[in-house]
């Protein structure tokens, strides 16, 4: 058992650094991957800890000993200011959002550091750290809440701003978004297993060694899955302009208003306009087309063409832009000389840039899977 759990101690280390290189190698300045290489960081330290914890090697563990012990409370702010990164091009916003980490710094300073010099004189240096101590199970149950509330908090930003982007852009890739969902998601999971595991511990004074692992254990699996799946990929691209915090309602009240001056004969003429530009230059087989590069082709701004697909003809940017894709996938799929082509690759050349996407949005507007539509088509 000790075998295993030292080999796979030693493969997050590796994951851990391998991550972390990747990272600095293209780091840009990006405040996103900034954050990632302050969270991987603890993540590698938290496992060289508990490394050092199995092989009693206690220069190491004392050198990593007040990261393991203030992970939980950074984490939770740390991944609610990287999801507010991702789609912020905002000056200084960890500044501005510093007060999230007050928590941490408080814990670290009065506790974290206290405990570490005692560790280090084996003594209690500091005799408020005795009732703590006695107390730990609480403060622990306190610990982890506190980090699953930020942990919703997070989804519920990330939720919110998943449907900003459909007003914005035209190809969202699921795997875009959804491998900061599956972060929170993931630390979620390792948290309330932490939390569980602890509470049994203290609740029912069971000591069995093999659960103190069990956490770092998701957490290096977690790990794997972010680093091979998500790094190179960090700011989930999208743009640095996407987004600028604004209460819902505001933005709402101004898309609303911005063609209320406007008469329908006007509308008609935004509407047919809009129609032939899509049409007869085909803009929407570009994968990267914006609502501000559409705007610009039609001589109106982002707010009156964001109203004018909202409003008048009751769609987001998104699903406007992607229907006619899909009538053009359609369109080149009823051609036979279009035969020698792949699925895919049509889907490709229609726009598309993900094939999850496309199979999704396909069956979303026709009701069935691509694959059952041409099964349809080549029956007689």
């Amino acid at each position: 058992m000790m075998l295993i759990i030292d080999f796979i101690l030693v493969a997050g280390i590796v994951i851990s650094v391998i991550i972390l290189f990747l990272l600095f190698k293209t780091i840009e300045k990006r405040t996103p991957k900034k954050l990632l290489v302050v969270y991987f960081s603890f993540i590698l330290a938290v496992i060289l800890h508990s490394y050092a914890s199995l092989h009693n090697i206690e220069t190491l563990y004392k050198a990593t000993f007040i990261f393991d012990f203030t992970i939980i409370w950074l984490f939770g702010p740390l991944l609610f200011v990287y999801i507010k990164s991702i789609f912020h091009a905002e000056d200084k916003l960890i500044l501005k959002n510093g007060y999230h980490f007050t928590p941490f710094f408080v814990i670290s300073l009065f506790i974290g550091v206290p405990l570490l010099i005692t560790l280090y004189r084996s003594d209690w240096t500091f005799e408020y750290l005795e009732l703590l101590e006695r107390n730990q199970i609480y403060i622990v149950v306190v610990r982890n809440l506190y980090f699953i509330c930020y942990i919703l908090f997070s989804l519920q930003l990330l939720q919110r701003l998943k449907k900003t982007i459909k007003h914005n852009f035209s190809s969202i890739s699921a795997a875009d978004v959804n491998w900061v969902q599956f972060l929170l998601i993931g630390c979620f999971i390792f948290i309330s297993v932490d939390l569980l595991t602890r509470v049994f511990e203290g609740f029912f004074e069971s000591n069995v060694p093999q659960y103190q692992y069990l956490t770092i254990f998701l957490i290096i699996i977690l790990t794997a899955y972010l680093g091979f799946n998500g790094v190179s990929n960090s700011r989930i691209l999208v743009p640095d302009f996407l987004i600028e915090m604004k209460s819902k309602p505001n933005s709402e009240l101004i898309v609303s208003n911005s063609l209320s001056n406007y008469s329908d004969e006007e509308i008609s003429v935004l509407k047919e306009k809009l129609t032939d530009v899509i049409v007869n230059n085909k803009l929407f087989l570009n994968p990267e087309l914006t609502l501000g590069m559409l705007a610009n082709e039609i001589d109106l701004s982002d707010k009156k063409l964001s109203a004018l697909l909202n409003k008048y003809l009751n769609t987001s940017f998104y699903d406007y832009i992607n229907s006619y894709r899909i009538e053009e996938v359609k369109k080149r799929l009823h051609n036979r000389e279009n035969e020698k082509f792949t699925l895919l690759s049509i889907a490709f050349d229609c726009g598309f840039n993900s094939k999850a996407s496309f199979n999704r949005i396909f069956k979303n507007q026709i009701g069935i899977s691509p694959s059952q539509f041409i099964k349809n088509q080549s029956t007689p």
